[in-house]
């Protein structure tokens, strides 16, 4: 869009009453000018270790970039000292983004002074020119004066001027010479000019220009064809010119031969050339060449048709020759063989058949070959060829016929080497088969199986995947190189792959110590089917059923089906065993309780079934009298059994005897405390003023006649407790007398 005064005019119109209302609105689109950069100096140009100040524009944002294009400073005025472009972005107060003009930072450079032209030539001065930077100053030396850029020179020599830049003056020298241009005109080739023969002039070597008279000619070399004088005027790079001149006079030239003559020859040959005058002959390759020969006869090689020789009789008082007499020097005609090929493949044993036969000018020849081969025949048959080479035919040519080159032929015998195929001889269904041979550089393999049911080409491996019955039975492998195959060939046997998943049967899950059952399900019809049993620890056993008796829990992990056919196996069917614990009942062999009691004897919990000998088929059941007991209890569908001897005791607390003598003589040395229907669980003595003698514990006390501390004691009475803990659960204690004798 350009910057311009802008008008905008809108209408609207109501659908329903068709009444419309109007309005317009004008807008100014101002230009913003590109922000400028202040450069002091202003020339840019500063020494070496000096800057540049660079200024911006008053704007509210401004990012300097700097030669290598990236930001240097953001403020408006900015020293710099890196030659190179500088610029600056500007943000202003309206948010636009303007972009500022480039500026360069330059270093002073040393000044230049040059003469143009270089020299003082044709009496015209040299005019001495200095080109720098500004602010440079300049003092020429005598004999030059003064400070212009510019001087003047009509004398050659040595001129100095001073420059004075960056606190430094230099000397800047030209040396100013006269030119010593010369023209000189040469003779090129001949420098005589003759009726017959013109003159070739040439000019100085490396001249901005030349210009011969007559004739206008620009060129440094100039044919000259008639008498008369010659000028030639020359430019050199600084603009000097130089004439030069001559004067040439034109002789006549002699009558050419009175006749040549010449014989055709065979290519390669020499041809015998003879030309006829009384004067000199002289020989030469082209119309313009020097010559080649002098006499009257020259030897020439021909090599092919269209060859021209030409000669000429030379008057030796003026050294003018006559015009050149072109002589044709003729070919006869080389036999041409019919197309024999530079290279003939042959297969390994067979016959080689080339024929010569139908050129033209073939009389007859001969072929050789290697290891003294040769047979003198336009046929070559070589029958049961083994080994490759070259073979030469050289032709006899007909009369009027050169003989020609001979024609060279490569027999090339391609021999195939009889395959080593590696593969396997026999597969399981629908496995792979991976085949490959001893490949040859060049060779291409072609494999067909049995009855042709697949091809693979170009390849000296093959993969086969998912094998099917079909491919049992014959594979051939072509090798092929150049038109020439053999066949080899291998035997594959494909055995069939059992049922891919066996069905199993099992009893699990089953009791500890019963017998696990497996097994196989699938009717096999193939005999050579073997039934393989394994779990996680290997191989188990051949069958189709699996018996493991006295199961225990080690035997409840993953049991697995496979079926083998030779060594083509099925997948693997598996199945959990469990082995479910027997019922555990912890019950004691034997209970008692005292005659008058009840007693509650209590099964495991949680049982599926209870049986007791007695009938009951309760968890617990009362005893009241002497009973053996049989329970039988089920979980999980497992059966455990325990008998329990339910005995009904007389309880009486104190059994104890009331007298004992401990005298060592090993008669009633001891009294045992006793009781019936309870357990002892203390006993203390007192003596008959009630002091604690001693107490004693365990399940079967004692007491030998002494105190606590291994007195023994006197005759007499003494008092006992005991505390007893019946087996009914009721705690008693007791009291009573022992008399004690020495």
């Amino acid at each position: 869009m350009q910057p311009g005064n802008f008008v905008l005019s809108a209408t609207i119109r109501d659908s329903l009453t068709g009444c419309e209302s109007s309005a317009s609105a004008a807008y100014t689109l101002e230009y913003k000018i590109a922000p400028v950069v202040g450069l002091l100096p202003a020339s840019g140009i500063k020494c070496p270790p000096d800057s540049i100040l660079l200024t911006a524009e008053p704007s509210s944002s401004v990012a300097w970039i700097g030669p290598q294009g990236n930001v240097i400073g953001s403020s408006l005025q900015i020293n710099v000292n890196p030659p190179g472009d500088y610029y600056y972005i500007q943000t202003d107060d309206n948010g636009c983004v303007l972009l500022s003009n480039t500026v360069e930072v330059k270093d002073f450079s040393t000044p230049e002074v040059n003469s143009d032209p270089g020299s003082i030539c044709n009496g015209q001065p040299a005019v001495i020119a200095i080109s720098s930077d500004e602010g440079v100053v300049f003092n020429w030396l005598p004999p030059l004066s003064g400070s212009d850029t510019i001087q003047v020179v009509y004398e050659p020599g040595l001129y100095i001027v001073q420059a004075s830049f960056c606190n430094a003056t230099v000397d800047i020298a030209v040396n100013v010479e006269v030119s010593a241009l010369d023209a000189d005109i040469d003779f090129v080739y001949d420098s005589i000019l003759c009726t017959e023969r013109n003159v070739l002039l040439a000019g100085n070597e490396g001249m901005d220009g030349y210009l011969w008279a007559p004739g206008n000619v620009l060129e440094q070399n100039n044919y000259v064809t008639g008498p008369g004088w010659i000028y030639l005027t020359i430019k050199d790079e600084d603009g000097c010119t130089s004439s030069d001149s001559l004067f040439l006079e034109e002789f006549t030239s002699p009558p050419p031969p009175d006749s040549v003559s010449t014989e055709p020859v065979c290519p390669g040959s020499f041809a015998y050339c003879v030309a006829y005058s009384d004067l000199p002959i002289y020989w030469y390759s082209d119309p313009e060449a020097f010559s080649i020969a002098q006499g009257d006869t020259i030897f020439q090689q021909v090599n092919s048709g269209g060859q021209v020789i030409y000669a000429a009789a030379y008057d030796s008082s003026n050294g003018c020759p006559s015009a050149r007499i072109p002589v044709d020097l003729l070919l006869i005609p080389e036999v041409i063989l019919p197309e024999i090929p530079d290279t003939l493949i042959v297969c390994h044993g067979e016959t080689a058949n080339v024929s010569a036969a139908g050129g033209t000018g073939v009389l007859s020849g001969t072929w050789t070959g290697p290891g003294g081969f040769e047979v003198n025949s336009l046929e070559l048959v070589i029958p049961s060829l083994q080994n490759s080479g070259n073979y030469i035919f050289i032709a006899q040519p007909e009369p009027g016929f050169c003989p020609g080159d001979p024609a060279n032929l490569y027999i090339k015998v391609i021999e195939l080497n009889a395959l080593e195929i590696t593969t396997q001889d026999t597969v399981c269904e629908m496995s792979e088969l991976n085949a490959s041979v001893n490949a040859q550089a060049g060779v291409s393999y072609t494999w067909v199986g049995p009855d042709g049911s697949f091809i693979t080409l170009e390849g000296s491996q093959i993969l086969l995947e998912n094998i099917l019955l079909s491919y049992y039975g014959n594979f051939t492998v072509t090798s092929m190189q150049q038109g020439c195959s053999r066949t080899d060939s291998f035997t594959l046997t494909v055995i069939p792959k059992p049922p891919q998943y066996p069905l199993l049967e099992t009893n699990s899950p089953v009791c500890l110590g019963d017998t696990i059952f497996l097994h196989a399900a699938d009717s096999l019809s193939d005999p050579g089917i073997q039934t393989i049993w394994v779990n996680t620890n290997g191989f188990i056993q051949f069958g189709d059923t699996l018996f493991l008796p006295d199961a225990q829990f080690d035997n409840s992990v993953p049991y697995g089906l496979v079926y083998q056919n030779w060594n083509c196996l099925s997948s693997l069917s598996t199945v959990n065993v469990t082995i479910n614990p027997l019922p555990e009942i912890q019950l004691d062999s034997s209970y008692s309780f005292c005659e008058g009691d009840v007693f509650t004897l209590d099964g495991p919990p949680l049982m599926s079934d209870y049986l007791w000998s007695n009938g009951e088929i309760s968890q617990s059941i009362e005893v009241t009298e002497d009973d053996t007991l049989v329970l039988m209890v089920q979980s999980l569908g497992c059966w455990s059994a325990h008998t329990t001897i339910i005995n009904a005791l007389y309880c009486d607390v104190d059994r104890t005897p009331n007298t004992f003598s401990p005298n060592n003589d090993g008669v009633n040395d001891q009294l045992k405390f006793r009781v019936e229907g309870g357990v002892i669980h203390n006993v203390y003595i007192f003596d008959r003023w009630g002091k604690k003698i001693i107490d004693i514990s365990g399940p079967e006390p004692e007491w030998n006649g002494k105190d606590s501390g291994g007195h023994n004691l006197l005759s007499g009475t003494y008092f006992f407790t005991l505390t007893v803990g019946m087996i009914n659960g009721q705690l008693k204690k007791k009291q009573g007398t022992i008399t004690l004798f020495e």
